[in-house]
């Protein structure tokens, strides 16, 4: 999981966020802090792509974090897809079955666009 979060961010973010920033992303960091939020269990689930045996994605998701949002509505924390799986509907298929999870829910997708 962690490959395919540094991996989605230093291909996503290439030419938005300084390299120095993405340079600095660390694996064995980011294997940390899934590994904990798998064990903990805590405010968010997690949905994970895999294929052929390799994780290729994972979305996490979870009660929407708004402070005026309605108690039935979910919120889509992170969705991360390997970029040598870009365009294959990883990313898709991982957010419908979010949706699905959260159902009845109304998941509430947080997209940040930068130009």
């Amino acid at each position: 999981m962690a490959r395919v979060h540094v991996g989605a961010w230093r291909a996503g973010y290439s030419g938005i966020m300084p390299t120095s920033f993405l340079d600095a992303l660390d694996e064995n960091t980011f294997a940390e802090m899934w590994q904990q939020t798998l064990e903990d269990g805590g405010d968010a689930d997690v949905v994970v792509a895999v294929v052929e045996g390799k994780v290729v994605g994972h979305a996490s998701f979870g009660t929407s974090r708004d402070a005026d949002a309605r108690a039935a509505e979910g919120e889509l924390y992170s969705l991360n897809v390997d970029p040598d799986h870009w365009g294959r509907g990883v990313g898709r298929r991982s957010e419908e079955h979010t949706s699905e999870l959260q159902s009845p829910c109304n998941l509430v997708c947080r997209l940040l666009l930068e130009k």
